[in-house]
């Protein structure tokens, strides 16, 4: 199913598209389009914005109905000795059940990102890793140390969010707050305070 049953207009809509948790977005459903009213931007607009347009179950290329996908799908794992469910770019209701559906078939589970993930592992098994939470960037950050890379570009709300936030837990002066960039030139000017104080560059 991908039409809503009543269009309309929705608040404080989170994005499942967003690394920084952003849940403010105002969007327009229309039959099987969504349009974002407010607070979008360019990972947000593309993800929500983009067309839904085939929609068709399809075996080897060739459009079949639903049930035939289904019975088709059956019988590769039924036959399959080690097989893999990918990609699982899905809610967790889909994560739920491709999960379950693994366990009945004994297949693998590979998220898309695994790579990533592998990879930021074997750092944390290496070398150890030192974390901190949107929170407490968004409350207690005074400076912020941009290591050679550029945060707007995957991230355009992020400074807006958790930088340059109206007021944080402990009565900071958020206008006080430094941004600083090494090793890399920032793609635009969002990390500029509200005030108009630019991040320091040192490339």
């Amino acid at each position: 199913m991908t039409e809503m049953t009543e269009p309309g207009i929705w608040q404080d809509v989170p994005s499942p598209f967003c690394g920084i948790a952003s849940d403010d977005l105002k969007i327009k459903v229309e039959g099987n389009a969504v349009a974002i009213l407010e607070n979008g931007d360019a990972v947000t607009k593309k993800g929500f914005e983009t067309p839904i347009t085939d929609t068709s179950p399809r075996v080897n290329g060739k459009e079949v109905s639903l049930d035939q996908a289904v019975s088709h799908i059956a019988d590769l794992l039924r036959t399959s000795k080690q097989p893999v469910i990918g990609g699982m770019a899905t809610d967790l209701n889909g994560a739920r059940s491709a999960m379950a559906l693994a366990d009945k078939s004994r297949a693998t589970i590979d998220n898309m990102d695994s790579a990533a993930g592998m990879r930021n592992t074997l750092v944390l098994q290496d070398t150890g890793w030192m974390i901190t939470t949107l929170t407490e960037v968004r409350n207690r950050v005074d400076l912020l140390l941009v290591v050679g890379s550029d945060i707007e570009a995957g991230f355009p709300r992020f400074f807006e969010r958790m930088v340059w936030n109206k007021e944080s837990m402990f009565d900071q002066d958020i206008e006080s707050r430094q941004v600083v960039y090494l090793g890399k030139v920032p793609s635009g000017d969002v990390s500029t305070s509200p005030q108009g104080k630019k991040a320091q560059v040192l490339a």
